[in-house]
């Protein structure tokens, strides 16, 4: 039987931590199924959905503060089921671009109220080349419930955008791979 847990690690950034962290789970029978990873001020951070035959969850579980120490990382896992079935409703990426302050919280209390659920996201920061004013860009795979109107959520997120003097694109979501 197909066991599957939830594996954050944390840790200062360097080369060849993925090839490291997966070779150490699979010595302990361990694949790794779906998984993020990025870097934010010189360190890394992973979330991954692993799995493996009855017991090797375990057996992580066991080796976990060994396996933490060797690569250098803190290690948390939390138990989990299978995959989870896709949600049904309107599947959309929405993009923001501003400059200066982001919005992400107007942003996402927007999606709360029309109960829309946040996938994925994600956000960063760059200083522009032109003009050395901080930019801002967040991307995010939503879905819309059928009993919330798409329009509507279109609606106020271009209301946010003319208030905020954002940049505002939103797209339907295509299957991984395709965009």
């Amino acid at each position: 039987m197909k066991e599957c847990a939830i594996l954050s690690a944390l840790g200062s950034d360097r080369v060849g931590i993925a090839d490291d962290l997966s070779a150490a789970l699979a010595r302990l029978g361990v694949e790794i199924e779906e998984s993020r990873m990025a870097t934010l001020g010189g360190q890394f951070a992973i979330i991954m959905r692993v799995c493996g035959e009855a017991g090797r969850v375990a057996d992580l579980h066991t080796n976990l503060n060994a396996l933490g120490a060797g690569l250098g990382f803190h290690l948390e896992l939390k138990q989990s089921g299978g995959r989870q079935p896709s949600r049904e409703g309107s599947s959309l990426i929405v993009e923001c671009y501003s400059m200066g302050a982001p919005g992400i919280g107007a942003v996402a209390a927007i999606l709360k109220k029309h109960n829309v659920n946040i996938e994925d996201m994600e956000t960063d920061a760059s200083s522009a080349p032109w003009s050395r004013e901080n930019t801002f860009r967040l991307r995010a795979h939503i879905t819309i419930p059928p009993s919330t109107s798409a329009a509507e959520v279109r609606r106020e997120l271009r209301i946010l955008e003319q208030e905020r003097d954002l940049d505002l694109v939103i797209r339907p979501s295509l299957p991984l791979g395709a965009e």
